[in-house]
């Protein structure tokens, strides 16, 4: 997903770096920095709330504004949607892109980091509506873009394999390295 997500994005006119976990020197990140001509960044941080508000902080001292942050696990969110969070981070402080499953695909601020990673029940269902709360709370401007979706239980891989399989029949682009590695899940269990 990394590969297919690193590859889409390679249209975008940002500096793009992959926050790596545990450690940047791994030689997968090491091969998709030099493959993908990407920096990259240490994840630090206890809670997924923690890394985030450590890549903004990071990014945001570095330079970097504005800043769009997505998940490693949607290799179909549709590039255009990150054009769009940058498009509207010129009007609002924040842009959160809402996943089907109640957490978020993907989060952008400029000027700061948003104040919108505490007391929140991370990995559940009430990611969003917390995070929403928040950004009402704090009166920050934000705009939410089109909800999609991210695979981060087994049960959301037999969405993913639907859809890709959708994809494939219609002719449509689909992530090449997920979708080999679908392939060989599907010759050693039978999945699809």
């Amino acid at each position: 997903m990394i590969r297919d997500i690193l590859g889409e994005t390679a249209s975008l006119s940002v500096s793009r770096i992959l926050a790596c976990t545990p450690t940047p020197t791994h030689p997968f990140f090491q091969q998709c920095a030099r493959r993908f001509k990407i920096h990259t960044l240490k994840q630090q941080g206890h809670t997924l709330g923690n890394r985030l508000q450590d890549a903004f902080t990071t990014g945001f001292s570095n330079g970097f504004d504005p800043i769009v942050i997505i998940g490693s696990d949607s290799p179909t969110l549709p590039v255009d949607f990150i054009y769009e969070a940058f498009r509207h981070l010129h009007t609002v402080a924040c842009v959160v892109g809402p996943a089907l499953d109640g957490g978020y695909y993907l989060v952008g601020a400029r000027g700061k980091p948003p104040p919108i990673f505490n007391d929140i029940d991370w990995g559940t269902d009430q990611v969003l509506t917390q995070t929403l709360r928040h950004i009402c709370m704090s009166g920050i401007s934000c705009h939410l873009l089109p909800f999609w979706y991210d695979v981060d239980r087994p049960a959301d891989m037999d969405w993913l394999i639907t859809h890709l399989s959708f994809l494939k029949q219609q002719g449509q682009k689909v992530p090449t390295a997920t979708m080999q590695v679908m392939d060989a899940m599907d010759q050693l269990t039978g999945l699809r």
